[in-house]
């Protein structure tokens, strides 16, 4: 009875450490990325279009609240409530707020934060940092499930400190938000593999049906999404290939991938679907809604991103970005471990000659996605660091993993590896990562002040040629804003605006295209940001990886944190066919 007793304490003292571990990780994890978010603001261009698309998705939503609004007033004895002029109404705010990405999942999640908020330039950031959390939390559950709380916590612990996801938790980007709802969607997966390995049959199916719902939101928030779920598949049948026969195989494959695929069209359906009523309702008082539905926004979208061409020098991009976000002593630090651990593990496997040893589910569950993400990120890819964001969580849990792996074996192989992983851990502690997390966490944006210099001009308007960032600050700020190469029939705004978004064509914010020789600006402001931002930002969509890293890192972070402010007078209009 005593033993008992013992036994218990010790398990109740374990897990109140572990959940004591747990709460202090994700409070450093909440810190981190929402240490003065509201001050960062947004500086690129999908990031402004993100934001835009949310400012779309929030007139949406306007239009069903105003609907129900109305008609509820009118029933409860308020005036009459006029559906056409309310229509006609609305069409014309519609109209000037069009969706531009297809990622409504995103967008609408997004102007939910706008409306809660008040802030409509911080309320993208607001949703990534909330899932950049949430995947700190769900990847210690994930982990937990696969090996034990040790590894957990450490996965948890990597997770949570590393600059390169903080970095994604902050901005606008529709990455953390995509990446957790792809890893939890993973982990109900192994929730089905394990009850279906135990054949508990009336829990099992739902844990797949659940994984393809989760899939398909994660397609819903980010369509880019879909280039990691060739590693689901891959998940699906090695998974279902450690069944006991080749009967059962075929079944639990054909039959598992049916139920996730009801699972992901159900969302997929229901999102576009979503729109079809107001359509409708439009088309009966002969008008057009002017917002597209997600598959009309997707077709293009992922016709186009399907024709990327494959680059066969991309496979050093994910080690590079992990170098210039958390140091590359920390790029070693992560190699080490995961090296022997894999190392050793197939060296047992081939020494007993058992091939199953090497299918455990830290492999298919850890090793698989992240190696095929990897994979596809690399050699078919428009080489953003952005993409590889879903892959982290799986790397930190392959690292806590083998950590685990290399302490409790009794070979002394894997155990050695951590002494020189451990010294590079330290030394990119002090030598490397504060300055890294300090560059991300202290990025700042000046558009607020050129727009305030905007409202200052006669007329109050602004462009530029890379014009989504400006815009979403116009519409934040109520100055009208627009592309210099809009053809809106209305006289060209008085200033034009260049900062290092000119580097998309390879050229400096004070060289921007069409300027005029001895055009002098009018306002010169600073971004506040530093190597880190510039070697993400900047680097180029296409061309040799290794040509395209010597060019990032030649990059003056100095001249190129300039926001210049011309005279519209002094930039040419470019040519119909000038593509930007």
């Amino acid at each position: 009875m005593g033993e008992h007793s013992a036994e218990g304490a010790a398990k109740r003292r374990h897990m109140a450490t572990v959940g004591v571990t747990l709460a202090i990780l994700l409070a450093l994890a909440a810190y981190l990325r929402f240490y003065r978010l509201p001050d960062q603001g947004i500086l690129g261009v999908d990031e402004g279009r993100y934001v835009l698309d949310a400012l779309s998705a929030r007139a949406e939503l306007n239009v069903y609240a105003g609907l129900v609004r109305g008609k509820f007033g009118e029933m409860t004895g308020g005036a009459e409530f006029s559906l056409p002029a309310f229509l006609a109404q609305a069409h014309a705010g519609l109209s000037e707020q069009h969706p531009f990405a297809p990622k409504p999942g995103f967008a609408c999640a997004s102007a939910i934060a706008m409306k809660l908020t008040g802030n409509v330039i911080g309320a993208c950031s607001y949703v990534e940092a909330v899932c950049g959390v949430l995947s700190v939390m769900i990847v210690f559950g994930f982990v937990r499930d696969l090996r034990n709380a040790r590894s957990a916590l450490i996965a948890c612990a990597l997770l949570a400190v590393s600059s390169y996801h903080i970095y994604f938790s902050r901005n606008a980007y529709p990455q953390c938000s995509a990446g957790a709802l792809l890893l939890l969607g993973v982990w109900c997966h192994y929730r089905w593999f394990r009850t279906h390995q135990n054949m508990d049959r009336p829990t099992r199916w739902p844990w797949l049906v659940l994984s393809g719902v989760l899939f398909g939101l994660s397609f819903w928030f980010n369509y880019q999404i879909a280039g990691a779920f060739p590693a689901v598949a891959l998940v699906h049948v090695l998974a279902c290939a450690q069944t006991a026969n080749v009967k059962t195989v075929a079944r639990a494959f054909m039959g598992g991938s049916l139920v996730m695929l009801i699972g992901f069209v159900s969302v997929i359906a229901v999102a576009e679907a979503w729109t079809y009523p107001i359509i409708v309702l439009y088309r009966s008082y002969g008008l057009v809604y002017p917002h597209a539905t997600f598959l009309e926004l997707l077709a293009p979208r992922l016709i186009g991103q399907s024709g990327v061409e494959w680059n066969a020098s991309g496979w050093p991009l994910l080690a590079y970005f992990i170098s210039v976000t958390d140091g590359s002593l920390y790029a070693t630090a992560i190699a080490l471990p995961i090296a022997a651990a894999c190392a050793h593990a197939l060296y047992v496997s081939a020494r007993r000659r058992n091939v199953r040893a090497v299918a455990h589910p830290a492999i298919t569950y850890g090793v698989v996605p992240f190696a095929v993400i990897w994979a596809v990120f690399s050699f078919k890819t428009m080489q953003g660091a952005r993409t590889f964001t879903s892959a982290l969580p799986f790397l930190f849990a392959v690292t806590a993993i083998s950590i685990d792996y290399a302490l409790r074996v009794t070979a002394r192989a894997p155990r050695y590896a951590l002494v020189p992983a451990a010294g590079c851990a330290l030394a990119g502690l002090f030598f490397q990562y504060p300055g890294r997390l300090h560059e991300v966490l202290t990025i700042r944006s000046a558009y607020p002040r050129v727009v305030q210099f905007a409202r200052e001009q006669q007329p109050p308007s602004a462009c530029a040629a890379w014009s989504a960032v400006l815009e979403a600050y116009g519409a934040a700020y109520g100055v009208e804003t627009r592309s210099i190469y809009a053809d809106s029939g209305e006289p060209t705004p008085p200033i034009f605006v260049s900062d290092w978004q000119e580097l998309y064509n390879r050229r400096a914010p004070d060289f921007p295209f069409g300027l005029a020789p001895g055009a002098v600006p009018l306002a010169s402001y600073k971004h506040e940001f530093g190597r880190v931002f510039l070697s993400i930002e900047a680097f180029p969509s296409f061309g040799n990886t290794w040509e395209n890293i010597a060019w990032t890192q030649q990059l003056d972070v100095d001249a190129n944190r300039k926001l210049l402010v011309y005279a519209s007078r002094d930039i040419e209009h470019a040519t119909a066919g000038q593509s930007h």
